[in-house]
């Protein structure tokens, strides 16, 4: 036997002897390989060891051999039999003879170390953005660490109705988007950052490239601002205005035409205007007051802040397209701050659901001067034939038709001419059948909360308000800004629109590198199988880490003069196992009380009567479970957003914190929306990005039970209840040699390894295994306790 040290020989007593002990947990379960495992040697103190290990017996020496970090190594005939970190535990000199001792820390990962000491927040992704409506919308396609994807925010809500036919239109802003991190980027930075690489199928394929997980933004303290200088101001009463040839109405106090005054008026719980007091406002230090007629922000001290404005408002409109109307869509909020949007025209077009005897209005939005129409149908006639009828002959804009007949019709179809004695042509261009009861005109609700970026405020430079003005409209249309309106002061404890975020901003969760390889371990059942020679790590669900492809034949090692012990598996476990989620998602927290049940949650039974009467629970040191919801956005109510958040919980009223529960789900891309639908800012498109955790009309799901169809994650742990179920454990010694314990510690893929299936002739017949564990193997000693598991597909 031979010990290295920093690839140095040394010197070794001939009777030292060293067993070491490999288990498939030490080389396939992240947590064990952060230590492997350890032997002590004792090695005479002898000029050359001295030399090696610097002296370290010296009492008053000036080196210290543990300052630095050190390697060992012992080898057998030639094959390496433990190799990893080494260190000095003491030295020892009696009767003139000294030894020194060190430890050999084998099989340990210097990647699983790494992984859990360091934050997931420090993994080196060279990533930096800015927060802007393009950089936002180009995260959602092509090849990037980072998405920016819409959530369905839980937060409060105040009630507001018009009376309007159709609901208010709320608009999309930077806060409604979150930082989601490609699952499959992590894991590789990770062991890349540690002088490894990832060899995976599974990591490969599909479902996994899918998979991302939700980022989170640090949170700065700003309390102190908040102390001195918040408010939360409000409006007293809704004020009508109509637009100026420019198409804007202004909320200036000074116009007097065109303006809707102040955006609010108040931050006094006991000021009362028209019999109209909050008790909901306040103004920390008198910072939001009066100036003349105009409404200020005056800082106790200088600072840098946003404004967040929650603005409702109705707007007149006039139909320009089946997808949008022509009204007040642009609000501008400051020099670097304007939110344009389109109103979403949300009348459904009935030309699908054609039916007799109704009245509808016929609205041909690309109209010109002269042009005639024919609007013709499909009709079944007394006697069940199919012919073609013309509804009406028309030749404006807009126009109501009447489907007299009672009988069953379809397919409406639009002709045109532009002339009387013209022939008729398939009008191809944008034309819509409503209602009877809809107009070319109307008015619908906007809702939005837009934050502002930051901007420096001083006493002698305090913020006015009165710069604002709301546009897009035609001249002389009206807007009435309701009394739900509210502004209040965002000391940016996170980042938003504007500002510039690196990886670490969007991944500054309480989780070390190794909480997210455990999670992803934990949903599906993965081995981390090592080679620290070459540096690679081969990862795969355990159903896939064992190669039937590679048998290898250990029967004739075995030692026929030692005992063989046979025992059922399971007894060392509880009877019940479960898998499931962290919990803390507000949505499905009521999903599951109103529904009595525990989404995400999956139970096995052990059918072993020496288990443990008790529950065994295995939950995600991560991830929540998520649901998705749909009829969010009046535009797109198709769009089914994940909900985060919890509107429950005592941080309601942080609405700087955009933060939830971290989640797991699969990125679907880029999903249509239906006919006529549009997504909102910034892309005002026909498609959304779609995120989702249970997905049945594509077939998937993350939960661990089987749900709406779809198989759960438990499919990666039937194996292992089967063998708790139905297999053994088969303790026997085998002969082994150096070599074959060097390809244990030292896979290559060449020799008998963890990830092999071993065959052994037991009790006159073939059977089939895994090995769990060699147990103090001596090169010296004659055989070597080894523990296999039959083996079940």
């Amino acid at each position: 036997m031979k010990l290295y040290i920093d690839n140095l020989p040394v010197d070794i007593d001939s009777s030292t002897a060293v067993s070491i002990s490999l288990s498939i947990t030490t080389i396939t379960d992240p947590q064990k390989g952060r230590t492997g495992y350890t032997r002590s040697i004792r090695i005479p103190m002898t000029p050359l060891n001295d030399s090696v290990l610097r002296y370290a017996a010296e009492i008053h020496g000036r080196d210290r051999f543990n300052a630095a970090e050190h390697t060992g190594r012992i080898e057998h005939e030639g094959a390496v039999m433990i190799e990893g970190p080494l260190y000095l535990s003491r030295c020892e000199r009696s009767g003139g003879r000294g030894y020194y001792e060190v430890h050999i820390i084998g099989a340990s990962k210097e990647w699983a170390r790494r992984a859990a000491s360091r934050s997931l927040r420090t993994t080196g992704i060279d990533y930096s953005k800015t927060l802007t409506g393009p950089n936002i919308m180009t995260s959602w396609t092509g090849s990037t660490p980072v998405r920016f994807l819409p959530v369905m925010r839980e937060k409060p809500t105040y009630d507001y109705s018009s009376g309007n036919v159709i609901p208010a239109m709320k608009v999309l802003s930077c806060d409604d988007y979150h930082p989601f991190i490609h699952a499959a980027t992590l894991l590789r930075a990770i062991f890349a950052e540690s002088g490894y690489t990832v060899e995976s199928n599974f990591v490969d394929g599909e479902m996994f490239s899918s998979l991302y997980i939700s980022g989170n933004y640090p949170i700065r303290d700003v309390s102190v601002q908040k102390a001195n200088m918040d408010f939360f101001a409000r409006r007293f009463a809704p004020r009508s205005a109509i637009a100026n040839s420019s198409g804007r109405v202004y909320a200036d106090p000074y116009r007097v035409a065109y303006t809707v005054g102040n955006i609010v008026d108040t931050a006094d719980p006991m000021q009362v205007s028209g019999g109209v007091s909050y008790d909901d406002v306040f103004t920390n230090g008198g910072c939001f007051r009066m100036d003349d007629d105009r409404v200020a922000f005056i800082p106790a001290s200088a600072v840098s802040v946003g404004f967040q404005y929650h603005i409702k408002y109705t707007t007149d409109y006039y139909m320009k397209s089946r997808t949008e109307l022509t009204g007040f869509n642009r609000i501008y909020l400051g020099e670097d701050s304007t939110r344009t949007f389109k109103l979403v025209n949300s009348y459904p077009d009935r030309r699908t659901s054609f039916r007799p005897a109704r009245k509808y209005a016929l609205i041909v939005f690309d109209h010109l001067a002269g042009r005639q129409y024919q609007l013709r149908y499909s009709a079944e006639t007394s006697t069940g034939g199919i012919t073609t009828e013309s509804l009406a002959a028309v030749s404006t804009r807009f126009s109501t038709v009447t489907v007299a007949t009672t009988l069953p019709v379809s397919n409406p179809v639009l002709y045109y001419r532009t002339s009387s004695t013209g022939s008729w042509n398939l009008y191809a261009g944008d034309w819509a059948l409503y209602d009877g009861f809809v107009t070319e005109t109307g008015t619908t609700d906007v809702e939005l909360t837009v934050r502002t970026p930051p901007e420096s405020v001083t006493p002698s430079k305090p913020k006015f308000f009165d710069q604002i003005y709301f546009g897009g409209a035609n001249t002389g249309m009206a807007i009435t800004i309701s009394d739900k309106v509210w502004v209040r002061p965002v000391f940016y404890a996170q980042p938003t629109e504007g500002s510039t975020v690196t990886f670490a901003d969007v991944a500054a969760h309480s989780a070390t590198q190794m909480d997210f390889i455990n999670a992803m371990r934990q949903m599906f059942n993965l081995c981390f199988h090592t080679d620290n020679r070459a540096r690679r790590v081969r990862i795969e669900p355990r159903d896939d880490f064992y190669s039937d492809s590679r048998i290898v034949d250990w029967t004739r090692r075995i030692d026929l003069d030692k005992p063989v012990t046979v025992e059922e598996l399971g007894g060392d476990l509880a009877q019940t196992m479960v898998w499931c989620y962290r919990s803390g998602d507000g949505a499905v927290t009521r999903y599951n009380q109103s529904a009595g049940d525990k989404m995400g949650y999956w139970s096995a039974r052990v059918e072993n009567t020496a288990a443990a009467d008790s529950i065994s629970v295995w939950e995600n040191p991560m991830f929540t479970c998520t649901l998705n919801a749909a009829n969010v956005y009046v535009g797109a109510p198709s769009a089914s957003l994940i909900q985060t958040g919890d509107t429950s919980a005592e941080t309601l009223d942080r609405t700087e914190d955009l933060n939830f529960e971290p989640k797991i789900v699969r990125y679907e891309g880029m999903k249509p929306l239906s006919v006529n639908e549009l997504w909102g800012w910034p892309s005002d498109a026909s498609a959304y990005p779609k995120l989702a955790f249970h997905a049945p009309d594509k077939g998937y799901t993350l939960c661990f039970e089987d749900r709406d169809g779809c198989a759960g994650l438990h499919s990666r742990y039937d194996r292992d209840i089967r063998l708790w179920n139905n297999s053994r454990r088969v303790t026997l010694w085998l002969d082994l040699d150096p070599v074959d314990v060097e390809s244990l510690s030292f896979p290559t893929g060449t020799g008998p390894d963890f990830n092999s299936i071993f065959r052994l002739d037991l009790d006159g017949e073939q059977g089939y295994y895994t090995l769990e564990e060699v147990c103090n193997y001596n090169p010296s000693a004659a055989s070597t306790k080894c523990i296999f598991i039959k083996h079940i597909q």
